[in-house]
């Protein structure tokens, strides 16, 4: 997964399952059931999915995203959220000119970059939730 690529270089002098197995008990320690735990690890797999989801642009270098791009795909699912207004939020933004009731409101193609940067910013806001949720 890209995130934990970029992530710096630890050694971990555990076992991967004995990590994992310490992990789960200090989130039955902490409270967490079984249903709540199975609901942060799909939150936690979304994040990873979200950091390899990649964009294309179109010709006038809006971002697009295709309707059965895997990482969001799985995304979607885990998220348990609409596949396309999960690409769409992306993709495009919302401009709101004048009052919010009775003003006019349309859509604008993002950038590539600015994809790159929404996508990264849900990723930062989820995992900012589940650590104020822990701690």
């Amino acid at each position: 997964f890209n995130y934990i690529q970029r992530g710096a270089n630890v050694s971990v002098a555990h076992r991967p399952a004995t990590s994992l197995n310490n992990t789960l008990a200090a989130l039955t320690a902490i409270g967490i059931n079984d249903t709540e735990r199975d609901e942060l690890f799909k939150v936690l797999g979304a994040i990873l999915h979200l950091g390899n989801m990649q964009f294309g642009s179109d010709r006038e270098g809006g971002a697009t995203l295709s309707d059965d791009n895997p990482e969001a795909v799985a995304c979607a699912e885990m998220l348990g959220c609409d596949l396309k207004k999960l690409a769409e939020s992306f993709v495009m933004r919302n401009i709101q000119a004048g009052p919010m009731v009775g003003g006019d409101s349309y859509k604008v193609s993002q950038l590539l970059q600015q994809a790159f940067d929404t996508r990264d910013a849900l990723a930062r806001a989820l995992y900012g939730s589940l650590f104020d949720l822990l701690v």
